[in-house]
């Protein structure tokens, strides 16, 4: 494999305003400054550093955001420009640093990020917004030493994005998808740049299920044939979560690709607990290791959810579980196993068994034993017992859907936790109490859903817990079983991918219409 891609979101994170969503740099607290320059030469301290750490791991590549603030467009306002200049001042020499430490650029960037006077200019007319890409792309190449770009479409700006520049759903049919990367395409072959499209989307518009759908991807790719094309996918058919299995999608012949993991894991609580990613992705690598398309990996060690984690990776504060992953997610794509990892990074054989108990444990209490797939409409819906990042809702709904898809909740006894607790305190693990109360009242969780525990002992279990956890929350509202939503689940959940009429009537409408609005 060529590439070795990691995020550099951390080093533009000032660490004492972390944001909340984790989606991209909060852009918008460096914006509003007269003068950035004093933060700036912070994010060139932290940058130097993060760049070393990670070369020195063996990562030979960097994604970093984003491309409108790097670029200066001439329908801008004098204003705009002149704010921008001091962000191109910024991104040189971060450039820079990467190109004496022999690391690859490439920029982030939505299709498609507006502001006022990119609004006036495109009219929502496709052939302008075509124009502007090209223009910002051509821009970029003869600007900076970079070594291509990374695209996202699938999915925008939240609602709670602020700044200069929001991105909003563009790309809505295969058709579309196809006329834009046919007509942007031929930019990369001149400059001998690489275009890397993410087919990562949330559900909306007929491009909805482009992670999944063969039909729907080869309506996209189909007939476009080129070296500087390069199709990336996260590991499953959803977002980042466990027992997920391999997108079948890999496997088409024809383009080259790229696997994208994430070592932070969002829906794992974002590094907080000892959470290992390597036997998941040592098995990822095994089924892909002689598919001569696949050109590199894209490691997400910071991107990602909303979630109130402070711990930005190989900088301040940072993570030891999600290095652990970070290390050796790289080393697991270029040979070695994840035992060796664990052995090599751990050494003492005690913290190696705990960290697999910890992390069975954890697998039996958070997603069902027989891996139960369910679609809802163009969505993967995952094998998880709540839908939030670090918020934990226990409700009627939850409950009712808990006990649909999982009929019995897994017996735990106490001794499991407690032995596990020993174990860790054996290792001298400063905030083994705090590992393993997460895990009990998660599993108090999961037995309240399924009515083996009640509302009221739930809430003294809350109250005694939430004093010692910053990263989640509870949202408890009679959390019970009720039939009436059974009739709804049977209507918009199915088993295979198979569409059926209501999902192209109804729901497809519903989703067409509502979610590119979120």
């Amino acid at each position: 494999m060529k590439y070795y891609i990691i995020d550099a979101l951390g080093p533009f994170i000032d660490p004492y305003n972390c944001p909340y969503n984790w989606s991209k740099i909060p852009f918008h607290f460096y914006e509003k400054m007269d003068n950035p320059d004093i933060s700036f030469e912070e994010i060139i301290k932290r940058f130097e550093v993060f760049i070393r750490k990670i070369s020195q791991i063996g990562y030979n590549a960097i994604s970093i955001d984003d491309l409108p603030h790097m670029i200066i467009l001439d329908i801008y306002s004098p204003e705009l420009k002149q704010k921008l200049e001091k962000f191109g001042r910024l991104y040189q020499k971060l450039v820079r640093i990467c190109n004496e430490n022999n690391i690859n650029v490439f920029v982030n960037f939505d299709i498609m990020y507006f502001n006022d006077d990119i609004k006036k200019f495109t009219q929502n007319k496709d052939k302008l917004v075509i124009e502007l890409i090209k223009e910002s792309i051509n821009q970029l190449f003869n600007n900076y030493e970079v070594q291509g770009v990374i695209s996202r479409f699938g999915e925008c700006d939240g609602i709670d994005g602020r700044g200069i520049f929001k991105s909003k759903l563009t790309l809505r049919t295969p058709k579309q998808a196809k006329r834009y990367i046919k007509e942007i395409l031929p930019i990369f072959g001149q400059y001998n740049k690489q275009w890397i499209f993410r087919t990562w989307v949330i559900g909306g518009s007929k491009l909805g299920d482009m992670i999944w759908n063969e039909k729907t991807f080869r309506s996209v790719f189909g007939n476009i044939n080129s070296q500087n094309l390069i199709i990336s996918m996260k590991y499953g058919e959803s977002d980042f979560f466990r027992n997920m299995e391999l997108n079948p999608l890999f496997h088409l012949k024809g383009h080259k690709k790229i696997i994208e993991l994430q070592t932070k894991r969002e829906y794992d609580f974002f590094g907080e607990l000892p959470y290992f990613t390597g036997w998941e992705y040592e098995n990822f690598y095994h089924q892909l290791k002689d598919n001569s398309e696949l050109v590199g990996i894209m490691v997400w060690c910071q991107t990602g959810g909303w979630g109130r984690s402070n711990r930005i990776t190989f900088l301040e504060n940072s993570s030891p579980f999600v290095e652990l992953n970070t290390i050796s997610t790289l080393n697991i794509f270029k040979g070695n196993s994840a035992e060796k990892e664990i052995r090599d990074n751990l050494k003492d054989s005690k913290m190696i068994s705990f960290l697999k108990n910890y992390n069975a444990l954890s697998n039996i209490i958070l997603y069902p034993s027989d891996n139960t797939k369910m679609y809802l409409n163009k969505v993967y819906v995952p094998p998880i017992i709540w839908f939030y990042w670090g918020n934990v809702s226990i409700n009627g709904f939850t409950a009712s859907f808990v006990k649909y898809l999982y009929k019995r909740c897994p017996k735990i006894e106490n001794s499991e936790f407690e032995e596990l607790r020993k174990l860790g305190r054996d290792c001298n693990m400063v905030d083994i109490d705090f590992y393993i109360d997460t895990l009990s009242i998660l599993y108090c969780v999961r037995k309240t859903l399924h009515s083996e525990l009640s509302e009221e002992q739930m809430s003294q279990n809350i109250a005694e817990y939430a004093y010692k956890c910053k990263f989640l929350s509870f949202s408890l509202k009679n959390p019970k079983y009720s039939k009436k939503w059974i009739f709804l689940f049977n209507l918009i959940f199915r088993k295979d991918k198979k569409y059926r009429i209501i999902d192209k009537i109804l729901l497809n409408k519903i989703f067409i219409t509502y979610i590119p609005h979120l």
